[in-house]
Order: C-alpha cells, then structure tokens, then sequence
C-alpha cells in the first residue's frame, strides 16, 4: 500500500508550538509574524498564536509601521511562487523545507542588501530548524541498522489523543497517515502487540511504536537534549516503545548520553 501525506496530521504531532510567555498578553515574543505581498499589499499573513487576517489588503509600509517593535518578516509573493515551483525538483518534504528556505533566504540577500529589515528576516528565517529530533536521529548512522523501509506509529496521549503513521525509506519520511483514516483505532485495552499486527497487516512493513503523553512528547520537542530525556521515560515508563529491542533502548541511549 503506498504513502500518503496527511499534512494536518503531521503538524499535529510534529509542528512547533511556541512557548508561551508569561505575559499572555504579548504572543509575538514566541515567534514571528508572517506576511506576504503582492504589488506592496498584503495577501497572506500567519502567526502561531494570533489571528492576523485584518492586515490583508494593508498597505506594506502600514504593516511595517504596526510591527515596528515586533519581529516580522515581509515575503514577496513572487518570489515565493517561483521558488516553490522550483521545490518540486526536490522529492521529499524535508528536502523541499531545506531548498524553499535557502531560496528565500538568498532572494532577501540579493534584493535587499542595506536593508536592516531584511537582515532580520534572514536571521529569523535562518533560525527556524527544519527537523524534528526524530526526523534528525532516523536519517543518522541509525538508518544503516534500521529496516530499508518501515513504519513508525506514533501515539500521544491526552484530553485529545493524536495518531500518525509515518513511513520511511532509507531514513527519508516519505509518507504520514491518520491512523483512523486507515482503520487502525488503537484501543487502551488492546497490547502494543496486537496494534503492531494490525499495521503491519495493512503495511506490510517493519514496525516501530512509541505511545506518549502529549505533555511528555512537548516536552521532548522543546528538550535540548530530547534522546537523553526520551531514554529517561523509557525507564520510568512515561513512554513506551514496542517492540522493546535492545538495539532500539541501546540506539536512543548512545546518542542520548554520547551524542552518536
């Protein structure tokens, strides 16, 4: 069965959430607001935690009067449509991440050269990481002693419990799936066994599961060293991986405790 790409479910699992401040009142200390233009108005804009979809239509020198005291970055829409369009060169979503920024990056660098504003848009942009540790340790030495291809079910656990099954080939994400959309629904009373045989029936593929708590799992992606903080629930069971190889607990320990 081949790959698909559920993106919402990837960013549910996988997508930053930026650390609130302790004024809640001042979001924009987390992260940067997002705009783009087209012929100096705005067209599109995001930010994680607040709505900016008023600026739509504002002028580009309105906009850059309103965030003087904030980080922003400006895009222009011309120069996005063409370096996405010369993304799809690349064949995988990591791959694409990494050559959309470096053409952004190099547009500002070339057509604004003096530009204070545009010297902190590229430190923004340069600061934002492309992978997940996961993603990072997976395409390491890891993949020589990995399967050539598997799947790798993730499950956090909370008020609202979220399932992906991510496929890779050769240490590339090439697929993430809802679990549900597949009709995998993991029950709390069924064993990690019997969920292990349930993809592996669908997939036909070597398989890797890690359930976790959505607290746990924020806490691993914010981490500075999340391979020593993953191996530490492994052992006290704030996390749990199936099957429980010891290469796999052995794996995740060197590289947490020896950065390997």
């Amino acid at each position: 069965m081949s790959a698909g790409f559920d993106w919402r479910s990837y960013q549910r699992c996988f997508g930053q959430r930026p650390r609130l401040s302790e004024d809640l009142q001042a979001p924009w200390q987390n992260s940067p607001a997002f705009f783009v233009e087209d012929h100096q108005r705005i067209c599109a804009a995001y930010h994680d935690l607040e709505d900016l979809s008023d600026w739509i239509g504002a002028p580009v020198d309105e906009v850059a009067d309103r965030f003087e005291n904030r980080d922003y970055i400006i895009l222009s829409k011309s120069n996005i449509d063409r370096v996405l369009t010369d993304s799809l060169s690349e064949n995988h979503y990591f791959d694409q991440v990494s050559f959309l920024k470096r053409g952004i990056i190099a547009d500002l660098n070339e057509n604004n050269e003096s530009s204070s504003d545009a010297n902190r848009s590229i430190e923004l942009l340069s600061s934002l990481e492309e992978n997940h540790f996961l993603f990072d340790g997976v395409r390491s030495w890891w993949k020589r002693i990995l399967p050539k291809r598997f799947v790798f079910y993730l499950r956090l656990t909370g008020t609202q419990n979220e399932e992906a099954l991510l496929e890779f080939h050769q240490g590339i994400l090439v697929g993430c799936e809802r679990a549900d959309n597949l009709d995998i629904r993991f029950n709390d009373r069924d064993s990690l066994y019997k969920l292990e045989n349930r993809v592996k029936d669908l997939k036909r593929l070597s398989v890797l599961i890690l359930v976790v708590s959505r607290k746990n799992w924020e806490m691993l992606t914010s981490s500075e060293d999340p391979w020593r903080l993953l191996s530490q629930q492994l052992r006290t069971k704030d996390a749990q991986i199936y099957p429980r190889k010891w290469s796999v607990l052995t794996g995740i320990a060197l590289r947490g405790y020896l950065g390997l």
